[in-house]
């Protein structure tokens, strides 16, 4: 049936298409409640066949602990015949994860009062429970703690204090022990001794224990960190876990209270057994130690009053989901003109405000929002569902509608959803304008813009007249307050001093740190003492003091010209600024210290001989180190390396990528044992020495490397080397081939050539003529140039001066002056791109010399050019030698043979001896 706008009955099809696009599935269940209707959006989410999800299969997808409660309260419905309304987390396949759902329905009846199905939807409402867990662990929090601070207040000893605050936190926490202990000095080291505690197991010692055997690090207990400790098996090394396991203890927290610039207590609770501790524990722990604390002080001066308590943030109660399903109304221009509400929540007063709104125009009730009509007209007009966020005045509370179109195009039908967001938008408010000190500190480069920049934001955020950061001084014995950094748009406080006394009377007291909350300064300040706030239009104000050692130091002053109710949330802010506007002094402060010192570590590192670099490495997905970025390079580096504009560049940018220098960075990184490598590069021709050491403790990516050029050294060193291993190979040779061969062979593999030969130049025909017995190849499959070759048939101005005794070196043929292309292509046809010669003069006379060759363009080093003058001369030498002893082993033969072919007697009466005698003496 079709109903009627002027009707008070919304048509099936209305609440059909309100169900398909407000839940997550719909369902239809037998009157026993097993499900026989295929729900395709529902095994969707559970990833349950239809086998699987038919009949009471669908029970299984329920989370076990939610399943007992589920099937009674199902089975009640089926029994009474009331709608169904339960809640339980359903496994979600694509999340792999339970999630938290509505489960709603109503039976359907016959034409009598059976019972002949149920209908319902599924509704995802993971976003609400969560929201709800956050609010119960919230207020669970907040009555531990009023319930603490209720019972330290009936306490009358400092131990009854300890020992109900270490009872009732081990108690609220569920943890096997908790242990309040005071910081003592013994023999000029820092101990804690145990002076309150509550456990279910075996007592924590009373003895005084080493801080830093239980700690690890002073710094936390000095700084005042929290040191958490989830698991020692994990976190702690196997020698180190005998003081834990004796008191069984397997996690814990401790929380060092500081008090006046110096460490007063450490409170902590054990466990047993391995726990992940949440937030808000944490923060319980903190809060617990701070209050136990003050409860202390407040005993132990006698005081009358203690300090307040802080004030929570009222959080506001999360609202279920609401709907609506409205009709929208078109004039005749096609604009809407109002809307007609169909269905909606049964508790739709606390969504909109509005009674008995089913059945009825919006007009008749309240006029249509302009806001509104473009919305709900696109999603009329497109299909497409919209999100809206939006402030109700009238109800103070944030809401996030989603609209939808229910039916296909031309459907008049619009779903709304409406969800309470109030506490996130509220958070979300919070976070932005955190978001946007922090952007806005983190961007200034000094003190005062930092101070200028909190005052400015924070002004502009709560809409304040004045905001100032005020420094204390004393002159003489009086305090006065100078003004460092002010937002004041309109009426701006005077630069110069001003009395402490006079502005802010002794009364209320900062000398503890307490934060100063007037909302009226004529509820606090008598009359006469008001002339300065009224000279500065002072009505109402906030004041935070920064104490350093029992002195108030500084001061974030916050005024308004009328009286003001602070809101919690507003203190919060304002604590949190001046909280962080101080973080951001003190790091301003420490970066300028630390800019000294990197600038002289600095002037240092350029003034060094070596080249220096500091790196970053990057590794792969295994570990192994496939990269590095220069950070930091001085001068000398750039010099040796030929490199520049290299910082922040990645070595495998510059194609200077070395297996051996990442291999040897990946280990100084693991080990953090400093090492030392030397290396040749043919890129430079030099000798260089690499020292690696890792900068920073386990884990640190940054590696400091010292470069230096060992060029001069390694080269003597090899040539040392060399000339001593030519020696020793040519010393038994006698041939003076042989000696040349070898000779070419060792001179060719140490310098790494393409050729190299020794010649004999020979003067015939009017000119030079080269004599090669013997050479070298690198490349044995390369043809040989032994022979003669007549120097007429090169280019001879090449070779003009060798006659003269001067060393030819060609480092390119193409790029040699005054030399035709019909020549030195007549050199590379023969690979001859690049050589060495290096002639010999013996007695005023040309004789020859030593060459060496290359197929490419080289650069030939002046300890390239000395080694082969050097292996020249000794050749030369060689060869000589072996000549000569040549000469006189023929000589000798020749001889030996006249001796043998004459007459014993004729020798006998010629020298007295027989002719064998004579053989033996020759």
């Amino acid at each position: 049936m079709k109903r009627d706008k002027s009707g008070s009955d919304a048509s099936p099809d209305s609440h059909s298409g309100l169900l398909r696009f407000y839940t997550l599935a719909l369902w239809e269940a037998a009157p026993n409640g097993a499900f026989l209707v295929d729900s395709p959006a529902w095994r969707k989410f559970t990833g349950q066949s239809f086998d699987q999800w038919k009949h009471f299969g669908w029970l299984e997808a329920i989370h076990e602990d939610d399943r007992t409660l589920a099937v009674t309260l199902w089975r009640r419905c089926m029994e009474s015949g009331q709608p169904i309304d339960l809640q339980f987390r359903l496994f979600h396949k694509a999340d792999t994860a339970y999630k938290w759902v509505n489960a709603k329905g109503i039976p359907v009846f016959d034409s009598g009062t059976a019972i002949a199905k149920w209908t319902g939807m599924l509704i995802d409402i993971q976003d609400r429970k969560e929201t709800e867990f956050f609010l119960i662990e919230e207020r669970q929090k907040d009555a531990f703690l009023v319930r603490l601070s209720d019972a330290l207040t009936l306490q009358k000893t400092p131990e009854a204090i300890k020992d109900t605050a270490c009872r009732m936190l081990a108690t609220q926490l569920q943890a096997m022990r908790a242990v309040f202990a005071e910081r003592t000095r013994i023999n000029g080291r820092d101990y804690f001794q145990v002076t309150g505690q509550y456990g279910t197991k075996l007592a924590f010692t009373p003895d005084p224990v080493l801080i830093d055997d239980y700690l690890y690090s002073m710094s936390h207990f000095f700084n005042g960190n929290l040191f958490i400790i989830r698991d020692i098996l994990r976190q702690i090394p196997r020698l180190d876990r005998l003081f834990f396991t004796q008191y069984l203890i397997r996690s814990f927290v401790s929380f060092p209270l500081i008090k006046n610039g110096k460490p007063a207590i450490l409170f902590s609770v054990h466990d047993l057994k391995p726990r992940q501790w949440k937030d808000s524990e944490l923060n319980m722990i903190q809060e617990t130690a701070e209050r136990a604390w003050a409860a202390i002080q407040r005993c132990q001066t006698e005081e009358g009053t203690r300090q307040s308590e802080e004030q929570y943030r009222t959080l506001f109660e999360t609202l279920d989901q609401g709907y609506g399903l409205l009709e929208l109304i078109y004039d005749d221009l096609g604009e809407i003109h109002d809307y007609l509400y169909l269905a909606g929540s049964p508790d739709e007063e606390k969504w909109d405000g509005l009674k008995g709104v089913i059945g009825r125009n919006l007009g008749q009730l309240a006029p249509t929002e302009p806001y509104w009509k473009p919305f709900y007209q696109q999603v009329a007009a497109t299909g497409k569902s919209e999100k809206i966020d939006y402030f109700a005045e009238n109800l103070n509370r944030w809401f996030c509608v989603q609209l939808s179109r229910v039916g296909g195009k031309g459907s008049l039908l619009i779903n709304a959803v409406f969800e309470d967001i109030t506490t996130r938008k509220i958070s979300e408010i919070h976070r932005e304008y955190l978001l946007k000190l922090s952007d806005a500190l983190t961007g200034q480069t000094t003190s005062p813009g930092v101070k200028e920049t909190a005052c400015r934001i924070l002004g502009q955020h709560l809409g304040m007249m004045r905001v100032l950061y005020v420094e204390s001084i004393f002159t003489e014995g009086t305090e006065f307050y100078v003004l460092k950094g002010q937002y004041a748009p309109d009426r701006p406080f005077p630069s110069q001093p001003i009395l402490a006394t006079q502005y802010l009377p002794r009364g209320q007291n900062t000398y503890e740190g307490n934060t100063i909350v007037v909302s009226d300064v004529h509820d606090v300040i008598p009359e006469p003492d008001r002339e300065p706030y009224e000279l500065f239009d002072i009505r109402s104000y906030v004041v935070i003091p920064y104490v350093v050692k029992d002195q108030p130091i500084l001061f974030f002053i916050i005024h308004h010209d009328t009286p003001k109710n602070w809101t919690e949330s507003e203190l919060i802010i304002i604590k949190e600024t001046a909280e962080r506007m101080w973080a951001a002094v003190k790091r301003f402060e420490a970066e300028e210290a630390l800019r000294e010192s990197e600038q002289r570590y600095r002037t240092l590192a350029e003034k060094m001989k070596e080249g220096y670099a500091l790196l970053e490495l990057e590794y792969d997905d295994s570990g192994k180190v496939v990269d590095f970025v220069h950070l930091e390079v001085n001068s000398v580096m750039e010099k040796l390396t030929r490199l520049k504009d290299s910082v922040g560049k990645r070595i495998s940018e510059l194609g200077l990528v070395k297996p051996a220098w990442l291999q040897l960075y990946e280990r100084v990184a693991a080990t953090g044992h400093s090492e030392r490598i030397e290396f040749f590069s043919k890129r430079l021709h030099k000798w260089f020495s690499i020292h690696a050491s890792r900068v920073g403790t386990a884990g640190s990516r940054l590696i400091n490397v010292i470069f230096d050029d060992i060029t001069e050294r390694k080269n003597l060193q090899r040539r040392q080397d060399f000339l001593l291993t030519f020696s020793d190979e040519l010393r038994p040779l006698s041939d003076p081939f042989e000696i040349q061969e070898v000779a070419m062979r060792l001179l060719g593999e140490h310098l790494d050539v393409g050729r190299a030969f020794y010649l004999d130049a020979v003067w015939e025909d009017g000119g030079w003529t080269y004599v090669l017995e013997r050479d070298f190849h690198r490349d044995p499959s390369a043809p040989s140039v032994v022979g003669r070759h007549r120097l007429s048939d090169y280019h001879e101005l090449v070779f003009s001066n060798l006659e003269k005794g001067h060393i030819l070196q060609v480092d390119n043929i193409k790029a040699f002056p005054d030399i035709s292309a019909e020549a030195i292509e007549s050199y590379v046809s023969i690979e001859l791109i690049s050589f060495l010669i290096v002639p010999l003069i013996k007695d005023g006379i040309y004789v020859g010399g030593l060459s060496v060759q290359e197929n490419v363009p080289r650069i030939w080093t002046t300890a390239e050019v000395e080694i082969v003058s050097e292996v020249a001369e000794r050749i030369w030498s060689a060869v000589e030698r072996a000549k000569a002893e040549a000469a006189l082993r023929e000589s000798e033969e020749r001889y030996r043979t006249i001796f043998e072919g004459m007459d014993n007697d004729w020798i006998r009466e010629q020298t007295g001896k027989t002719s064998d005698s004579n053989k033996k003496e020759v």
